[in-house]
């Protein structure tokens, strides 16, 4: 006689890589902090390290905030490129399944 097999329930979850954050959070982090210390190494001759800190520190807590939070259950960058995405469209839509213009006989 066969066991029964459990299968979980959230099968939609992303899979997570390190530490709960998925490999798309993990992405965007890591691009976040590599600019910020790309923007450090080529500022730091000029600009004070406190200095840079209070700059970059809106930045780091926005990127952090896109990635870690979520409304409605969708990650806030998902959100905010579907936001930018429509806004982007165009701003008249056309239901007509056969085009704007009849075919020619």
């Amino acid at each position: 006689m066969t066991q029964p097999v459990r299968i979980p329930a959230d099968v939609d979850r992303e899979d997570t890589v390190w530490h709960g954050l998925t490999a798309r959070q993990l992405l965007i982090l890591a691009v976040a902090g590599l600019a910020l210390y790309a923007l450090w190494s080529a500022t730091r001759a000029l600009l004070p390290l406190a200095v840079f800190v209070v700059l970059a520190l809106p930045v780091a807590a926005t990127t952090a905030a896109l990635v870690l939070g979520r409304r409605d259950g969708l990650p806030l960058d998902r959100l905010l490129l579907a936001s930018l995405r429509q806004r982007l469209a165009g701003l008249h839509h056309v239901a007509a399944p056969e085009g704007l213009y009849p075919a020619p006989a």
